[in-house]
């Protein structure tokens, strides 16, 4: 009996430590601020870190398991909480312009709790932004009954009109929504002219490419995404590799680029034209004002350091955003990252793409060398 009241007693006294956050999901909210820490998982079969980190972009669970086997617990990270424990009252719509191979999946997440770590709910639909049944899956039980069905109703082309459902939905559960909007013009749907008139008046963008665009399009012929048109997938071998996109959760599976450098030529060539043509665009529109990138935005994670840059990087994207970013926060909440400080420098292309000599004759002839990474 002693025992049992001893330990209700410890209950009590941690309860009573805790913030308290308020709003009808504040237990699940509240536990979105701390950071689990590593757990230690000893796997002696696990793969080199250098050959997983390969595409920094994508292969971050297994890189993570990896990291886990190899690197010591560290101490448990702080909680990082908005200074009075109470949510704000922000439902700004919220979303990142961005294309596939950018690490899209992984920013969404950082986004989210960059945003709870300064005191804000949000609402991920992920790529509903650019879907109209994405966007229909990931409201369900979110939206009321006469919402999902009005959203069910629409054309499937239009994807405007039911993001402006969810907004309102978003609004009413004081959340902010935040999705995807893909970085290619002519996926705007119905038309760009009607969801720019939409983002103008009700979102707040981030636009977010991926620098190299070498690195960007061997990572498309990896996940199969290309049709053939400038390479193939294939193992160390040569061989035709039919992983796609299962490699980036199964780093046993060695995939390489294939490319035909002429019409990789061609594809970087349409690829500089497009994004110049879409921040025109999107600047004319008042929807964005810079590109961010990538790169800076995760080199964080870089054992040689970059923090700094990430911090930098990070904080212009949330005053896109409409906030007024803590360094302090941003800083705190990068460094609780389980990769921070961990991945290797990006690895040589003489690594990733198979005819490596061919394409690298190729690009400096075009006088694109500089997106050749050399050992």
């Amino acid at each position: 009996m002693r025992l049992r009241a001893s330990f209700l007693f410890a209950c009590l006294s941690f309860a009573s430590a805790a913030p308290v956050f308020r709003g009808k999901n504040s237990a699940r909210h509240a536990g979105a601020h701390a950071m689990t820490d590593m757990s230690q998982d000893r796997n002696a079969s696990l793969p080199p870190l250098q050959a997983i980190a390969d595409d920094v972009i994508y292969d971050r669970r297994a890189f993570r398991r990896a990291a886990k086997a190899r690197v010591p617990p560290r101490p448990a990270r702080r909680r990082i909480l908005v200074d009075n424990g109470a949510w704000l009252n922000d439902t700004q719509a919220r979303t990142l312009i961005v294309d596939g191979c950018s690490g899209s999946a992984y920013l969404m997440g950082l986004s989210r709790r960059l945003l709870s770590a300064h005191g804000i709910r949000s609402h991920a639909v992920g790529k509903g932004g650019s879907n109209k049944e994405e966007l229909s899956r990931r409201m369900k039980g979110y939206l009321s009954r006469a919402e999902q069905e009005e959203i069910e109703e629409l054309d499937m082309s239009d994807v405007s009109s039911a993001l402006r459902i969810s907004m309102s939905a978003s609004q009413r559960h004081a959340e902010s929504l935040l999705f995807e909007t893909r970085a290619r013009l002519e996926s705007w749907e119905p038309s760009f002219e009607a969801m720019s008139s939409l983002f103008k008046r009700n979102v707040k963008c981030a636009l977010v490419l991926r620098r190299n665009l070498l690195d960007w399009n061997i990572c498309r012929v990896r996940d199969c995404l290309e049709a053939d048109r400038i390479g193939v997938p294939v193992d160390a071998q040569g061989d035709r590799n039919e992983a796609c996109l299962s490699r980036r959760i199964d780093p046993s599976k060695s995939t390489w680029a294939l490319l035909e450098p002429k019409a990789l030529v061609q594809k970087m060539s349409e690829d500089a034209r497009e994004r110049a043509r879409l921040v025109k665009q999107l600047g004319e529109a008042e929807l964005v004002r810079e590109v961010l990138y990538t790169e800076d935005l995760l080199s964080f994670e870089q054992s040689s350091g970059g923090l700094g840059l990430s911090t930098e990087s990070w904080m212009r994207l949330l005053k896109s955003w409409g906030l007024e970013p803590s360094k302090g926060i941003v800083e705190g909440v990068l460094s609780s990252e389980p990769l921070h400080g961990k991945l290797p420098e990006p690895s040589p292309h003489s690594q990733l793409i198979h005819n490596v000599e061919e394409v690298g004759s190729v690009l400096r002839e075009h006088g694109l060398e500089n997106y050749l990474r050399s050992p």
